[in-house]
């Protein structure tokens, strides 16, 4: 008898699998091999027949402690040891006990919905539910702060939070290109004066004096800055918490006519995905691109 295999682990499953019994990925019908002498030598997940509309029920893998990191199931399994005893923040302070539901959604619906991410995000969901922590996001934090605040609106958007992500960026790009523009503008008026400067210095010190001069342009940075830094701030705050919301909203709003079909949308709807901020980040490079040449093709005709 074939088996299907999952391109994301390589583990061999039942022909009448949907979801890998390893990972919980959705399988490829086509990918369909021969079975070797190991075949279901580690079972890591049981499933029943889908054909006979039972629910899928996945339990924890048996040779990949610790089990906080490969979080798949709907039941206690979720924090057993190897050995089949329950693994206690007693014995381990570092472990995370992921509850079977998280605000009345099964758990095994939301680590299917994550998709790849189950591993990192089930137990910081599980920390937020118990209180245990407050879902702090310091990787956000410090790229929004230290590279660029449109890495927060990116990163909502990568988690198909599109509607947030596309409200913080058109934020952002409105004073980053209201900023851009003024300073466009202000080295155009002052272009003349500028290359009869003597030195790179000289010409660096008339800007820097210029846009201090201009008060509309000091008002402008001073303004878009206090929003980068409170964009940076709030995301970090409350990123993880925001996303989980999120997650848990999405499922709920998800119906469906039977098990598989359920299963199905959770797949589609969940996970990440990458077209619409890349899209964005491409056409915000591009469109500086393009106002910059306009702007000192300008500077240039008007010298000339």
């Amino acid at each position: 008898m074939n088996n299907k295999i999952c391109r994301y682990c390589g583990t061999q499953n039942n022909l009448d699998y949907i979801y890998c019994k390893r990972c919980g990925k959705l399988l490829d019908a086509e990918t369909v091999a021969q079975p070797t002498s190991n075949a279901g030598a580690n079972t890591d997940f049981t499933q029943p027949n889908v054909n006979a509309g039972a629910k899928t029920d996945f339990t924890q893998p048996s040779g990949n402690p610790p089990y906080e990191s490969n979080p798949y199931t709907n039941g206690s399994p979720y924090n057993n040891a190897p050995n089949g005893n329950p693994v206690t923040p007693e014995a381990n302070p570092q472990f995370t006990p992921i509850p079977t539901s998280m605000e009345g959604v099964n758990t095994e619906d939301v680590a299917i919905f994550l998709g790849e991410g189950a591993p990192k995000y089930l137990p910081i969901f599980a920390n937020l539910e118990t209180g245990r922590s407050s879902g702090f996001n310091l990787l956000i934090l410090l790229l929004s702060a230290l590279v660029s605040p449109f890495f927060a609106a990116f990163w909502f958007m990568h988690k198909r939070m599109n509607k947030l992500g596309l409200f913080i960026f058109l934020v952002l790009a409105a004073f980053e290109f209201g900023n851009l523009i003024a300073i466009f503008s202000l080295l155009k008026d002052s272009f003349a004066t500028m290359i009869t400067t003597s030195s790179v210095e000289q010409m660096a010190s008339f800007i820097m004096s210029e846009i201090e001069s201009n008060s509309i342009l000091s008002a402008l940075s001073s303004v878009s800055q206090m929003v980068s830094i409170a964009v940076a701030v709030l995301s970090g705050i409350f990123a993880n918490k925001w996303y989980k919301k999120h997650v848990i909203s999405t499922i709920k709003s998800i119906t469906a006519e039977n098990e598989e079909g359920y299963k199905q949308a959770l797949v589609e709807k969940g996970g990440t995905k990458n077209a619409l901020w890349v899209t964005l980040m491409i056409v915000t490079i591009v469109a500086i691109v393009v106002l910059s040449i306009i702007y000192a093709a300008t500077m240039v005709t008007s010298v000339i």
